[in-house]
């Protein structure tokens, strides 16, 4: 196996040729670099939507060419063939995003993850590849990627700071665009060709473990034998032992379980293939892993589908309960085909099935977009005709005058703000062909089409008002304050509380020997003080940390008065939680003043 270091200067010598391996990719990278400045310098004109669509329609362009290049290197075939190959693949996914919202309804992340999968298994999609030649590409690939973002932060780090050494000492007015400029111009032309430059051109060089191994290789096994899997199966014990106990209570899962088996999968799987080549030197762990992994997601992977099948029973399917299902019957199809083909499995499987179906999912009838899009309409569909708002498919001309109940209103409001997030409020169009104009086709922009829907259907037009949350509020005197306290005779403290019974009088009183503190209880958030025979007062603090929490509470006194006399709260600390509903204190720190009549 060649070091990086060789691969590395290897690749410089050939950066000369990478225009002519990636043809169609360095052109696309220099066309972004040039409109992105454009736009940056305002010399060309485009809206925020065909923003994006360029934007992401050119990177997904790059990874569609790079993928089929790299195929047609692997099969050596002519290079004009590979390139027009790749061309003609950058102008069909090109093509699929400028009209993804008309009709191929296209899922911009879930296909961008798809090509980049593409990439990684296209040179390998032939007969005769080793596992250990896909797996030393794959990693080279991944340097290549980590050495592209490198020279982004170092050349364009670089001539920004030159940048602004120039105006601090020279008094020199450049443009005020021009570290926007440096920064785009790296991610979009100085990263990808550095990248390019280092993908390697022997696409079935093996890998095999050194007897005496480099530092990069000493450290992978490092990471993978001691750290990295050993977490996994602490984790995946972890997911058994709530599995168990799921079984045992007959508890149903919180929704959040999808998105921890996701990123335990998601980080297993990376592990699984990062760790391959150890599957017979490596620690006992390790081997285990590689033998059982696909068979340990099986319990997680079933608490994923239990947890997200419920809530798509109760609220529909959204983009993120599409994403989860996906990844669940994707690990299931694995274990299945990892369970019958045992010796013989083959490692390109995990990536390319992946691949296929993120790309089967982005776009078409049967996509996330698509499906989410369907179920949501459907599930507003069925709200409103409950709440009589949506009759015979219309809704009825007086409905903005009919609001719903709360609870029916928050979750009509959530799903127009879904279907907005999908760009699927036309959708709803034919429901108001009465109403004129046409609220869900009015205008291009979103939030004016969720505005006008909102407001024709009785909602508020500003959305759902979330559920406010309780949040910490902590308070420290800390600016002086001069204020006159005549009346009040004696003074104590300071006294400091914490909200378990526990009291700390202070160092030192100016009370009488007889009685030299006062006593001190405390109720839920009130505070009882007793100086003396016969005098009680009482402070509620709850409503000094209301005070604080809305910033309006600076300097604190609170003063109480009775017929046996008056005192005063002087807070220097106070601390606890604010909630629509409640104010809890969790500590405190006063003096007290008081008086009697006589006093």
């Amino acid at each position: 196996m060649r070091s990086f270091k060789d691969a590395i200067r290897e690749a410089l010598t050939r950066r000369r040729d990478v225009a002519i391996r990636f043809p169609v990719v360095c052109a696309l990278a220099l066309a972004l670099a040039i409109v992105a400045n454009l736009d940056i310098a305002d010399l060309v004109s485009v809206s925020d939507r065909v923003r994006g669509q360029l934007y992401f329609g050119t990177v997904m362009a790059m990874l569609a060419a790079l993928a089929v290049h790299l195929w047609a290197e692997s099969r050596a075939l002519p290079r004009a063939v590979g390139a027009a190959a790749a061309a003609a693949m950058a102008a069909i996914v090109g093509l699929c995003v400028w009209i993804a919202d008309s009709v191929v309804a296209l899922n911009a992340l879930f296909v961008l993850a798809g090509l980049v999968l593409a990439v990684m298994s296209s040179a390998h999609l032939r007969r005769g590849v080793t596992a250990s030649g896909y797996w030393l590409f794959n990693f080279r690939l991944g340097l290549a990627a980590l050495m592209g973002l490198a020279a982004i932060v170092v050349l364009c780090g670089g001539a920004s700071l030159l940048v602004s050494s120039l105006e601090l000492l020279f008094d020199i007015e450049l443009s005020g665009d021009a570290h926007e400029h440096i920064w785009v111009t790296g991610f979009a032309l100085v990263g990808p060709l550095f990248l390019l430059a280092l993908i390697p051109d022997r696409f079935d060089e093996p890998f095999e473990l050194s007897a005496a191994p480099g530092l990069v290789e000493r450290a992978i096994s490092a990471l993978v034998n001691y750290a990295l899997i050993p977490l996994i199966l602490v984790y995946a014990v972890i997911l058994h032992l709530y599995a168990a106990k799921i079984a045992v209570t007959g508890a149903v899962p919180t929704g959040e379980i999808g998105w921890l088996v996701l990123v335990f999968g998601g980080i297993g799987t990376a592990s699984y293939l990062v760790a391959y080549p150890w599957r017979e030197a490596g620690s006992l762990a390790v081997r285990w892993f590689l033998r059982s992994w696909f068979g340990l997601m099986v319990v997680p992977v079933g608490l994923l589908v239990m947890a997200v099948w419920l809530r798509v029973a109760q609220y529909g399917v959204t983009m993120e309960r599409y994403g989860l299902m996906l990844f669940a019957f994707w690990m299931i199809a694995l274990a299945l085909y990892l369970a019958m083909a045992r010796a013989r499995a083959d490692i390109r499987i995990v990536p390319a099935s992946l691949a296929v179906l993120l790309l089967l999912a982005g776009f078409g009838p049967w996509g996330a977009v698509a499906v989410s899009t369907r179920s949501q309409t459907a599930e507003l569909e069925r709200l409103l005709q409950t709440e009589d708002v949506l009759v015979d498919g219309h809704v009825r001309p007086d409905a903005e005058n009919a609001p719903m109940p709360q609870e029916t209103a928050r979750r009509a409001n959530s799903i127009l703000s879904t279907l907005d997030d999908l760009d699927a409020l036309d959708r709803l169009g034919p429901w108001f062909a009465a109403t004129e104009p046409n609220p869900a086709t009015a205008g291009r922009d979103g939030a004016v089409r969720l505005y006008a829907i909102r407001t024709a259907l009785g909602l508020d037009p500003n959305g759902p008002r979330p559920v406010p949350d309780s949040k910490e509020v902590w308070y420290r005197s800390s600016k002086p304050v001069t204020r006159a306290i005549g009346g009040y005779g004696m003074l104590s403290g300071p006294h400091r509380i914490r909200w378990r019974n526990w009291v700390l009088k202070g160092e030192e009183s100016m009370a009488d020997a007889v009685n030299p503190y006062p006593a001190i209880d405390l109720s839920d958030s009130v505070v009882e003080v007793r100086p003396a025979e016969g005098l009680s007062f009482t402070f509620d603090l709850a409503q000094s940390l209301r005070r604080l929490s809305t910033g309006d509470g600076e300097p604190l006194m609170i003063e109480d008065e009775t017929d046996a006399g008056r005192a005063a709260l002087v807070i220097t600390e106070l601390g606890g939680r604010v909630s629509a509903d409640d104010a809890v204190v969790s500590s405190a720190a006063f003096w007290i003043l008081w008086s009697t009549p006589g006093g």
